[in-house]
C-alpha cells in the first residue's frame, strides 16, 4: 500500500483534531454516550483510503450539574459530618473531589438523576473511608464508618425521568478513594455521564 506523506496526512486529518478539540472542551470528561459526531476524511487517489472517525461528546447546559459542598474536620460517621458546617460549594459535573487535603475532609453532591429508560440500575460506590448513596431521598447504599477500600453495590428499580439524588463522602485518614459507577442489561459498568445529572427538576 503506498505510504502517505506529510502533506497528505495533514490534510486527511485535520478534521480529527478539531473533532478531539470539541470532545475535550464541550465533554469535560472522557465518557461514553450516545451521542457521536462523524468526521469522514479522504485522500487523493494512490494514498492511504478515506477513514471514518466517531468521537464521543458530552454536551451540557446550564441546568446539567451537582451541587457538591465542601466539608472539613475528623468524624467517625457521616452523620457527624453533616452536623458540621460546610466551607464550600460549587457545581461540578461529577463524584470526583480536587481538595488538596490528604486527611480529613469530605463532599457531599446533591441534584437530579435522569433515568432515560425505566428498568432496574445498579449502582456501585468504592471508597475508603466513608460513602453513602441517596436515591428518591431514601439510603439505597451505605459505605459508612472508618475503614480501607470497601465496594457495595445495589439494584433499584427507577422509572424514566428525573430522580432527586445525594453522595455523601469523606476521608479520615490513609488512601482517600471514591469511586460511583452504575450499569443496566443494556449497558456494562461504568461512571454515570454528566449530562444525566441535573442541578433542579423542571
Amino acid at each position: 500500500m503506498p505510504k502517505m506523506n506529510r502533506r497528505e496526512f495533514i490534510k486527511s486529518t485535520a478534521i480529527v483534531g478539531v473533532a478531539s478539540e470539541i470532545a475535550i472542551s464541550v465533554g469535560r470528561v472522557s465518557l461514553p454516550v450516545d451521542m457521536t459526531l462523524t468526521y469522514n476524511s479522504s485522500v487523493k487517489n494512490g494514498f492511504l483510503p478515506s477513514t471514518v472517525v466517531s468521537n464521543s461528546i458530552v454536551l451540557l447546559t446550564k441546568k446539567n450539574g451537582l451541587k457538591r459542598k465542601y466539608y472539613e474536620g475528623t468524624w467517625k460517621n457521616l452523620d457527624e459530618m453533616l452536623k458540621t458546617e460546610s466551607l464550600e460549594e460549587k457545581i461540578v459535573y461529577n463524584f470526583l473531589f480536587d481538595t488538596k487535603k490528604k486527611d480529613n475532609f469530605g463532599y457531599t453532591y446533591s441534584g437530579f438523576i435522569h433515568i432515560p429508560i425505566s428498568g432496574i440500575y445498579q449502582f456501585e460506590i468504592t471508597s475508603d473511608d466513608s460513602s453513602r448513596l441517596l436515591i428518591n431521598n431514601i439510603i439505597l447504599i451505605d459505605n459508612d464508618g472508618l475503614h480501607s477500600r470497601k465496594t457495595y453495590s445495589k439494584s433499584i428499580e427507577l422509572k424514566k425521568g428525573m430522580h432527586p439524588i445525594e453522595m455523601q463522602f469523606f476521608e479520615r485518614g490513609g488512601q482517600e478513594y471514591f469511586f460511583v459507577q452504575w450499569s443496566r442489561s443494556e449497558f456494562e459498568k461504568m461512571s454515570i455521564p454528566p449530562n444525566n445529572f441535573y442541578l433542579k427538576h423542571d
